[in-house]
C-alpha cells in the first residue's frame, strides 16, 4: 500500500489543469492559466501555485498572490476553496479510495509496453473530455488497453505485418484469420513468409496485431468502441470508404471488441467522486487506480511552436491567425476535441476534399468551428504591390509573387544580421549541420536572376522582413492554394533524390564538392493566372503548413514532395535539403484588400 503522503501523486509527468485566472471577467479568451499538476496533496497544489508564480512576466508572476491562486486551483478541481479542499475535500477522498479500495497510483491510461509500430492508444485528455466534456453519461468501464495481454506480447506490430507479402490485402489477412479466430496459428501457416513468432496467438489476436491501421481506426471515445456499457454503432475513424471497406471495417472492430471483452485486463471503472463534478478515479486490478480532472491538459500551451528557432516577434504577422485559433482551441472548455477531429475530417472529404490537398488538422478545425458557429477573425490583408499577381479564389482574391531570387535574397542579407542568427539557431537542434546548408554557398550561380535555394526558416524570415518593409502581410502559400494557382505537372512520377540524379539532367544537379547548380535550359511554364513556375523534378517550393519543426514543400513538375504526395511530405525547416538532391525556393503571397 502506498502511503498516505504519496497517495495522490500524478503517475503522469504531464498533467496541466486549465485554472481560471483570480478577479478576471467571465468570458474572455484569456480567462484561464495553465498549471501543471503533480498530484493532489496540499504540497503539491502549492508546488504548481509557486511554478505559475514564477513563470509569469511581470507584474503578474510574483506578485500574484499564492492563496488566490491556490483558492483558483481549489475550485478547478471542484472545491469551495482551498482551505476547504485542505480540511473536508481530501480526506473524504482519502476515505473514498479506501472504501473502494483503490490503494496503489498507478498510470491505467498510457501504455507500458507499447508495440513498436502501433499508432493509437488514449490519452488523459481524450479519458478526461469523454468524461467530462461529451454530454454523454458516465460509462462503467473503460477499454485503455494498460495490462492487456493485446499490448504487451513483446513482439510489434511491424512483425505480424512481415508475416504476409505487400501483394496482400487487409480482407486476405483478415479472410485468413477468422478461419481460425479461437485457434492457435502457426507462423508457417499459409500466407506466412516464415517468420518465427513463437508466442501462441488465436487468429483473432493475430488479426488485432497485424492491422494496427484498421484496428487504430476503431480505438477511439467518440462512440462506445472502448466503453461499457456500448450503445450504437461503432465510430471508425476512416474516410471515404465505399460498403466493402465499411464492412471490413465493421468486421475487424467486431473481432477487437470481442477480444476485449474475453478479458477484464485493460479495463478501468469509473468511479466518480460523490458530491464533486471535476474528478473522476479510474480503478484498475489489484488495488491499482489513477484520475482525471475536468479541464485536462497533457502539455502546456505553446504559441510559438518554431521556439527557439524563431522568436515570436520574428514570425510574419499573417501566422497569428493560427496561434489565436490553437489558443482558442486549447483553453476552450466547451469543445471536445477529439470529436471535433473527427466531425472536421468527415467534413472535409464530404465536401470534396482530397488526400492529395489535405491542408493539415489546425486549418480543418478551424473550418469545424466556424460551421459550428465560432466567428472568424477577418483576414490579414494587403494593397496592391507591382510584381505580384492576382489570382481569384472561392471568396478572395490571392496575390501571388514569382520566385524570390538569388538577388532578392542576397539584398536581404546584406542589410540584416540573418544568416548569423539562423547558424546559431541552427546549432541549437541540428549541431551536425552541413557545411553545404551555408546559405551563399548554395546559391552561387552564373546569374543572380535564378531562384534561391533556402530553408523553409530562411523563407519565413525573408516574409517578415518583407512585411516590416512594405507594410504587407504576406507568406507562403498553403497547400491548396498551391494546387489551385500552379499549372499542372509535366511529369507524372515524383522525384528521389541523388539515387536517381544524372548530372547530364536540367534542373538542380551536383558539383563535385556536393554543393548544387542549376542546369541549363530550366522549363518555366506559365499558370492560368500567368504565375510563372520552375517545372523541374529537383525544384521544389516551400509551403506555409508545418508541425512543429517540419514543413512541407511542392514540386510543380510532379505536384508531388520529395518521395511523398504533398500532404504526407514533411521536412526539416532548418534544412535547405541540399543534402538530398534538391533545390527549395519559395514564393510569398498574400491575401487582397478589396476594399
Amino acid at each position: 500500500m502506498m502511503s498516505g503522503s504519496n497517495l495522490l501523486c500524478a503517475k503522469r509527468n504531464n498533467v496541466y489543469v486549465l485554472v481560471e485566472k483570480p478577479n478576471n471577467e467571465k468570458g474572455l479568451s484569456t480567462r484561464y492559466w495553465s498549471m501543471h499538476l503533480a498530484g493532489l496533496e496540499c504540497e503539491d497544489l502549492r508546488q504548481s501555485a509557486d511554478e505559475l508564480r514564477q513563470s509569469l512576466p511581470k507584474p503578474h508572476g510574483p506578485t500574484a498572490k499564492s492563496k488566490a491562486l491556490l483558492n483558483s486551483l481549489a475550485n478547478a478541481l471542484g472545491a469551495k476553496s482551498y482551505d476547504y479542499w485542505l480540511d473536508v475535500e481530501l480526506p473524504r477522498i482519502k476515505s473514498f479510495l479506501s472504501e473502494h479500495g483503490m490503494t496503489t497510483p498507478s498510470d491505467l491510461i498510457s501504455w507500458r509496453n507499447r508495440n513498436q509500430h502501433a499508432t493509437f492508444s488514449l490519452t488523459a485528455v481524450e479519458v478526461s473530455q469523454r468524461l467530462f466534456t461529451s454530454g454523454k453519461p458516465l460509462p462503467k468501464r473503460i477499454f485503455t488497453g494498460v495490462g492487456s495481454h493485446l499490448y504487451a506480447s513483446g513482439y510489434s506490430t511491424w512483425e505480424f505485418c512481415n508475416l504476409w507479402p505487400d501483394s496482400v490485402h487487409s480482407k486476405d489477412i483478415v479472410d485468413f484469420c477468422m478461419a481460425g479466430l479461437t485457434s492457435v496459428l502457426r507462423s508457417d501457416a499459409p500466407l506466412g513468409q516464415g517468420w518465427n513468432i513463437k508466442q501462441e496467438m488465436t487468429g483473432r489476436q493475430w488479426l488485432i496485431h497485424a492491422l494496427p491501421g484498421e484496428v487504430g481506426s476503431c480505438f477511439n471515445l467518440i462512440g462506445d468502441n472502448l466503453v461499457e456499457p456500448a450503445d450504437g454503432d461503432p465510430v471508425i475513424t476512416a474516410y471515404q470508404m465505399q460498403k466493402p471497406a465499411v464492412d471490413l471495417y465493421n468486421c475487424i472492430f467486431e473481432q477487437f471488441r470481442r477480444e476485449i471483452e474475453s478479458s477484464s485486463l485493460g479495463w478501468v471503472d469509473v468511479i466518480p467522486l460523490p458530491g464533486n463534478d471535476n474528478i473522476v478515479f479510474l480503478r484498475g486490478a489489484n488495488g491499482e487506480f489513477d484520475w482525471v480532472v475536468r479541464n485536462q491538459r497533457d502539455e502546456p500551451f505553446t504559441g510559438n511552436t518554431l521556439y527557439p528557432l524563431l522568436t515570436r516577434n520574428e514570425l510574419p504577422s499573417a501566422m497569428d491567425e493560427k496561434i489565436r485559433w490553437n489558443a482558442h482551441i486549447y483553453y476552450a472548455t466547451d469543445i471536445w476535441f477529439e470529436k471535433l477531429t473527427h466531425d472536421a475530417e468527415a467534413r472535409y472529404y464530404e465536401q470534396g476534399g482530397t488526400v492529395q490537398c489535405w491542408p493539415g488538422y489546425d486549418i480543418l478545425h478551424q473550418r469545424e468551428l466556424l460551421a459550428q458557429g465560432y466567428i472568424k477573425p477577418n483576414p490579414k490583408t494587403g494593397k496592391t504591390l507591382e510584381g505580384f499577381f492576382p489570382h481569384r479564389l472561392k471568396n478572395r482574391t490571392l496575390m501571388v509573387s514569382p520566385l524570390v531570387t538569388i538577388k532578392e535574397l542576397f539584398e536581404y542579407l546584406d542589410h540584416s544580421d540573418w544568416r548569423e542568427i539562423r547558424n546559431k539557431r541552427i546549432q541549437t537542434v541540428d549541431g551536425s549541420i552541413r557545411s553545404r546548408d551555408e546559405i551563399f554557398s548554395i546559391n552561387e550561380e552564373t546569374s543572380n536572376d535564378y531562384p534561391a535555394a533556402v530553408s523553409w526558416l530562411d523563407a519565413i524570415a525573408y516574409c517578415r522582413h518583407f512585411e516590416q518593409r512594405t507594410g504587407v502581410p504576406v507568406r507562403l502559400m498553403t497547400t491548396e492554394e498551391w494546387f489551385e494557382v500552379a499549372p499542372e505537372p509535366s511529369v507524372q512520377d515524383s522525384y528521389l533524390g541523388w539515387p536517381e540524379k544524372k548530372l547530364t539532367e536540367p534542373g538542380p544537379h551536383r558539383r563535385p564538392d556536393w554543393s548544387l547548380t542549376y542546369g541549363p535550359d530550366l522549363k518555366v511554364t506559365n499558370s492560368a493566372s500567368g504565375i510563372p513556375f520552375l517545372m523541374e523534378r529537383g525544384f521544389f517550393e516551400w509551403l506555409f503548413e508545418h508541425e512543429d519543426h517540419f514543413a512541407r514543400m511542392a514540386c510543380a513538375a510532379t505536384g508531388k514532395a520529395l518521395r511523398a504526395e504533398i500532404s504526407r511530405g514533411l521536412y526539416p525547416v532548418h534544412s535547405t535539403m541540399a543534402y538530398k538532391g534538391v533545390k527549395v525556393g519559395f514564393r510569398l503571397c498574400y491575401v487582397l484588400d478589396e476594399n
